[in-house]
């Protein structure tokens, strides 16, 4: 598994956002959002792109703003809503035993 860099959760944000096409978005945008994607590194570590995607997937329906602060702040919810494949197996063999 590569190992992923702040860089590379701004960026993926970036992409997500559309950002991307913007070539001046890094000189303004690129250091405020350093911080937050350590947060998010820290606390998602793999997941971080699960998160963004969770984020991205709930909010851009609903025409809502969101930022990886916004990912941060969600991510208990999209832990909730995630599930490890041996906890889907575990309730796959609870339901088949009630059945």
């Amino acid at each position: 598994m590569a190992e992923h860099t702040v860089r590379d959760i701004v960026e993926y944000y970036k992409k997500k956002k559309g950002y991307n096409e913007q070539p001046n978005w890094d000189t303004f945008h690129f250091k405020r959002h350093v911080r937050i994607a350590l947060d998010l590194w820290n606390m998602a570590n793999i997941d971080w792109k699960d998160a963004i995607n969770y984020t991205a997937d709930k909010l851009d329906p609903v025409k809502m703003p969101w930022t990886l602060e916004t990912v941060f702040k969600q991510y208990p919810d999209y832990l909730k809503i995630k599930k490890s494949d041996k906890v889907k197996k575990l309730e796959e063999l609870i339901a088949n035993e009630k059945a």
